[in-house]
């Protein structure tokens, strides 16, 4: 259901890292920024640390801590929308120099093509595509391994000790991933390769999201689901400003991080999306491969969180969020995570590559 963590505070740094911090008569919304800051920390932290501590499992899209102090950043939030200027990758993956936006001084962010959003249609397209995912037949068994091959990349502040939106953002270099999990329900043991870089880690309980066994137990009926999911955000700690938000990125989490999924429980997880109000039809994006497609999107807060699906096929291709709404340091159409799903399946042994995507 993966950037890289803050920067840890340099040894010979002012002492007043050391000292307690007091936020003196700050409005209540800058409160909530704050905290969702430290949090964030936090689980960053956390989620860096899991291949050495043996405790949970590495994400494998950007961690959550960034996604989350995007949409915190209330009037400065960003996610959505787009100018034509540049594209994220060239054809063969390699990223590119960041591309400025005109009168963002400082920003480096990537601007995109975005493309026109229209809730015309969004139900029936989500039927064609719930169709297309019930065509799958695979089935998982708890002693195989979900495999999953990705790139992505996404946005930071450029300044230490600077939340998103309040100084100038800079991308992270593109991560090229190939992750195999475990589907036992505990105790399994896993394998990530970052940039060529492979590390096993111990998964210990295998979240609900991101196992076959648990996601089949799941209802089938896109009503019955949605209420499901609703009634776990807190659980899973969804991203979003909004009850609706944090559904439509639950169900994003699994479709990005999740293995091939039971054919009824996929074309009822796009069925429940429809039923999300605001969601819309977008007839452009690209993901982090380069590859164009349309995508069934939503905007939260000024921002907006892009399904991609091959215009022709109707698979999933990846995720993006880009900017819709100016604020002082973020415009729109700057690109703030992209990634590319280029190959998933079930394999037997952990290190071993499925002979076709699905």
């Amino acid at each position: 259901m993966n950037t890289s963590p803050p920067q840890a505070p340099d040894p010979g740094a002012s002492p007043e890292w050391d000292r307690p911090l007091t936020v003196p008569d700050l409005p209540a919304d800058r409160h909530r920024i704050l905290k969702e800051h430290l949090m964030s920390e936090i689980r960053d932290a956390r989620d860096a640390g899991t291949a050495r501590s043996g405790r949970g499992m590495p994400r494998r899209w950007p961690p959550r801590p960034v996604t989350a102090l995007i949409a915190a950043a209330g009037a400065t939030a960003v996610i959505a929308g787009g100018l034509v200027t540049a594209r994220v990758v060239t054809t063969d993956g390699a990223a590119p120099a960041p591309t400025s936006a005109v009168g963002t001084p400082g920003s480096t962010l990537p601007v995109v093509e975005l493309g026109q959003a229209s809730s015309t249609g969004v139900t029936k397209q989500l039927q064609r595509i719930a169709l297309v995912a019930a065509r799958s037949d695979v089935r998982v068994r708890p002693d195989q391994f979900a495999y999953q091959k990705s790139m992505h990349r996404g946005s930071v502040p450029a300044l230490e000790r600077t939340l998103p939106g309040e100084g100038p953002m800079k991308m992270t270099p593109m991560t090229h991933r190939e992750i195999w999990v475990s589907q036992k329900s505990s105790g399994g043991k896993g394998l990530i390769i970052d940039n060529g870089k492979a590390e096993e880690y111990d998964q210990g309980d295998l979240p609900n999201l991101v196992s076959y066994e648990n996601l089949a137990k799941l209802p089938t009926d896109p009503d019955r689901l949605l209420e499901w999911i609703r009634a776990h955000l807190a659980e899973w700690q969804s991203e979003g400003t909004t009850p609706d938000q944090q559904a439509f990125n639950t169900i994003g989490t699994i479709l990005e991080e999740g293995p091939p999924l039971p054919a009824e429980l996929a074309a009822a997880l796009y069925q429940a999306a429809a039923r999300i109000p605001g969601v819309v039809l977008v007839d452009k994006a690209e993901d982090a491969a380069g590859r164009t497609g349309i995508a069934v999107a939503r905007e939260d807060d000024g921002a907006r969180t892009e399904w991609i699906f091959d215009e022709r096929t109707l698979t999933y291709l990846g995720v993006r969020k880009v900017q819709v709404k100016d604020t002082k340091w973020i415009k729109p159409g700057m690109l703030l995570y992209t990634s590319a799903i280029l190959q998933r399946g079930i394999v037997d042994e952990r290190g071993e590559r499925p002979a076709s995507t699905s």
